[in-house]
């Protein structure tokens, strides 16, 4: 019996020092889930280098776009020099101030205006409106 429990004891020790030593790294290298694992991890690093190229092409051509549009737009700038920027850049207009008036409106408005709304075309109160009834 103690034959045995030392035959057991030395095969633990030698099995270890095996793959400690890296005399399993053959056992491990060879099996088909491992390759299988390393082809896939291969295919995934060839994707990663392909998707980094498209990146580096995209922002290469992001950058010449953006350019180019930088020069399109200082030439319509130059060519066009009443242009002004667009209404979004411009500050709100103040809507709380009580001495605005409101701009007039045109020769056609001001005709149907004096006859008195139309049914089509009903009136809206606004606080700004002079005529309003409130």
């Amino acid at each position: 019996m103690i034959r045995f429990l030392l035959g057991v004891l030395a095969g633990i020790v030698a099995t270890v020092y095996f793959f400690h030593t890296g005399g399993g790294d053959y056992f491990i290298a060879s099996s088909t889930k491992v390759r299988i694992l390393e082809a896939q991890l291969q295919t995934a690093d060839q994707k990663q280098d392909q998707l980094a190229k498209k990146l580096e092409e995209a922002t290469a051509v992001i950058e010449k776009m953006t350019t180019q549009f930088a020069s399109l737009e200082h030439r319509f700038q130059a060519l066009n020099p009443s242009a002004t920027k667009p209404l979004a850049e411009k500050p709100p207009a103040s809507a709380s101030a009580p001495d605005a008036v409101p701009n007039p409106p045109p020769d056609d408005a001001q005709d149907t205006a004096k006859e008195g709304p139309s049914p089509a075309t009903p009136r809206s109160s606004s606080p700004s409106d002079p005529s309003s009834p409130l």
